[in-house]
């Protein structure tokens, strides 16, 4: 844990092979699922080694590649847990280089895709604490951007997706993260 070099050398290798695989003719759900969560890894690995600006392009096409999937009509929960994992990043890095317009926006996707999952009555955990999370997100960048009826209210409901997951389950990390950057 902790090496990006190594992380590098993994993530390249497997998008490479994914990328191939679509040039071939793979327009397969699972592979477009593994390209873009792959992209969304490599996105985090540059941002985490202090590559903030080079995080963007494979954050950006990590939604790209997964949305004609997650947006048809009868797309799977998979398809839409991916799209709004990696809209939440990609919101996220859009929020850290002061682009607020375009978080709110990415953001505001993000809530939506995984809102479609379970509509927040909790039967999806993750879905609900990646909502919660990505609520906080939302909040901060509609702050910045001066929209504070938005933030209150993106924020109000972010806690009680995230209360309320805790009340069932009161060790869930990501929930207890969400919670904590709402409070």
């Amino acid at each position: 844990q902790g090496n990006l070099g190594e992380a590098k050398t993994v993530l390249d290798d497997s998008i490479q092979t994914l990328d191939r695989l679509r040039q071939e003719g793979d327009s397969s759900e699972p592979t477009a699922i593994g390209l873009a969560m792959g992209l969304s890894a490599r996105a985090r690995s540059l941002h985490a080694g202090g590559r903030s600006t080079d995080a963007r392009a494979p954050a950006e096409r990590a939604v790209e590649v997964i949305k004609p999937v997650a947006t048809a009509d009868r797309s799977s929960v998979a398809a839409r847990r991916t799209y709004g994992a990696v809209l939440t990043y990609l919101g996220f890095l859009e929020l850290r280089q002061n682009q607020g317009d375009a978080a709110a926006s990415s953001l505001e996707a993000a809530r939506d895709a995984l809102r479609s999952l379970d509509d927040l009555r909790l039967a999806d955990l993750d879905a609900a604490a990646k909502f919660a999370e990505t609520s906080a997100w939302l909040v901060e960048t509609f702050t910045g951007l001066g929209r504070l009826d938005d933030a209150r209210r993106v924020g109000a409901e972010g806690r009680d997706v995230a209360s309320r997951l805790l009340e069932q389950h009161p060790t869930h990390t990501l929930a207890l993260r969400a919670r904590a950057l709402l409070a």
